[in-house]
């Protein structure tokens, strides 16, 4: 119950902003460059999560289903025809399946967004924080732990043992290493697609949730709330805190460019170029208490889901 009212007071406060903004101060590495809303015809302002293929982005929100462009984010079409719930936690691409993560489970659409079916056979708890893609089989994080499919969503198995905090929030991958993050602070290693599971917490603070898991090469970057960034560079038996520059803050979307790493937190866009250790950049010139809640590159183009939609600028 403890986890539930944390939630629930956090999501409330999100939503209570509803203003906002067109331009703002640059971060990054083009320096020049500035951020522009872009919510044409984004008919619900929370976004909450991006995917993209080659051709679109997707846009994720808090109730109004899933959003699709197809010119760089200048304009948004709603693709959420069969998705019968409309508050999406995570879009995630397995060829040319998009799948969405939402608190009525799991569903899938093979034709750009245009339709979606339910995929969620097996999953005996259908309040979904996330999906990954692991090789072949995918990945869902809900209230109840780890379900794993390797069917391409059709039919999915508890894959629970030594998962003693089971309300999985966040996954990175990167093979044959998987790591779950939860709700009370933990994060978990897998290297038999999530057969069985190995807490991986030296140095992370205890009690609080991770947002958001990211790997890259040797590197694994977590989103924690209150206190910043974490990194890892031995698989997560050991982390430190990357919080020069970076203190105190919820980071619920992590994103790494080449050498630049950006990190969403609640009161904007930070930016590293030393691997985590300093950070800089906050953006001040954003909407008071802007909560970034997902990030994600295309076309050279750094995009931000807000609580007052979505923001973009060149890198």
């Amino acid at each position: 119950m403890k986890h539930i009212v944390i939630y629930f007071t956090f999501l409330s406060f999100l939503l209570c902003y509803g203003c906002s903004k067109e331009t703002s101060n640059p971060i990054g590495s083009n320096n020049s460059a500035v951020w522009t809303k872009v919510n044409f015809n984004l008919t619900d302002t929370t976004v909450s999560a991006f995917a993209t293929n080659a051709t679109s982005i997707f846009a994720g929100t808090t109730g109004g289903g899933v959003f699709r462009s197809t010119d760089n984010g200048e304009s948004w079409s709603a693709v959420s025809n069969g998705l019968t719930y409309g508050y999406v936690n995570t879009l995630t691409y397995s060829g040319t399946n998009l799948f969405a993560a939402t608190w009525a489970g799991i569903f899938l659409s093979s034709n750009n967004g245009k339709s979606w079916t339910p995929v969620n056979t097996g999953l005996t708890n259908t309040y979904v924080w996330s999906v990954t893609i692991s090789g072949e089989n995918l990945l869902a994080g809900t209230w109840a732990g780890v379900f794993l499919s390797t069917d391409n969503g059709q039919n999915w198995s508890q894959v629970n043992s030594g998962l003693t905090d089971t309300i999985v929030t966040a996954f990175a991958v990167s093979r044959p290493h998987i790591f779950a993050g939860t709700l009370g602070g933990s994060v978990f290693h897998s290297t038999n697609d999530g057969t069985s599971w190995m807490a991986v917490n030296s140095g992370l603070p205890a009690n609080t949730a991770v947002r958001s898991l990211v790997v890259s090469g040797t590197y694994l970057f977590a989103g924690i709330d209150d206190y910043g960034v974490f990194l890892s560079t031995n698989d997560g038996l050991s982390w430190n805190g990357s919080l020069t520059g970076l203190k105190y803050h919820v980071v619920r979307a992590i994103t790494v460019v080449g050498s630049n790493v950006y990190a969403g937190t609640d009161i904007g866009v930070f930016q590293s170029t030393d691997k985590g250790s300093t950070w800089s950049g906050v953006d001040s010139t954003l909407p008071p208490y802007t909560f970034i809640n997902a990030l994600v590159v295309y076309n050279e183009t750094l995009f931000a889901g807000t609580q007052y939609g979505i923001w973009k600028k060149p890198i």
